[in-house]
């Protein structure tokens, strides 16, 4: 029995460990690094206004610059959770009209950044939540060896951009 408890001990002060180097590290850097992506991505975003190649008073350009400072504003408290739960609760409700129109009007420069966007917004939920990340990982590898995720890919992204959207933010506004 001793070496049972010893054993149970070892695996809990190793996943203490873990843990730690996790939130107090790895967490930290790959946030930072993700965090000045997004900066970067606004400002080439904005750069292509400046330049003229795309008017910062057009819809694309707002929504695209929009989603860019929700996602940067949502950082620190968005998780896989509150997503998945989002996700849960909206499943019924219709594409958005702003979303067709987007896609509709937007250049491919500013679709590509809205892609990007949500990925990179997605990846932070990911690093928000690890166990579910690991979950939802083994879930999407099942899907895929199914072949049930080439069709649902669309939609999943569509759902990541309406929930940052939905989310409130005050702090950072388009200058």
């Amino acid at each position: 029995m001793n070496v049972v408890i010893a054993w149970l001990i070892f695996a809990f002060l190793v996943c203490l460990c873990v843990s730690f180097f996790y939130w107090h590290v790895l967490h930290k850097v790959a946030l930072e690094r993700l965090r000045f992506r997004l900066f970067a991505q606004r400002d080439e975003l904005r750069c292509l206004a400046l330049r003229g190649i795309e008017t910062s008073d057009s819809f694309c350009f707002k929504e695209a610059e929009q989603l860019l400072n929700s996602t940067l504003q949502l950082m620190p408290s968005v998780s896989l959770a509150s997503f998945c739960w989002y996700a849960f609760r909206t499943r019924s409700e219709p594409t958005p009209s702003d979303s067709m129109r987007y896609n509709a009007e937007a250049s491919e420069k500013l679709k590509s950044a809205r892609q990007e966007t949500i990925e990179r917004a997605l990846t932070i939920m990911a690093l928000n939540s690890p166990l579910l990340c690991i979950a939802g990982a083994f879930a999407v590898l099942v899907t895929w060896l199914t072949g049930v995720a080439k069709e649902k890919k669309a939609a999943f992204l569509q759902d990541v951009e309406r929930y940052v959207k939905a989310q409130p933010v005050a702090g950072i506004t388009a200058a």
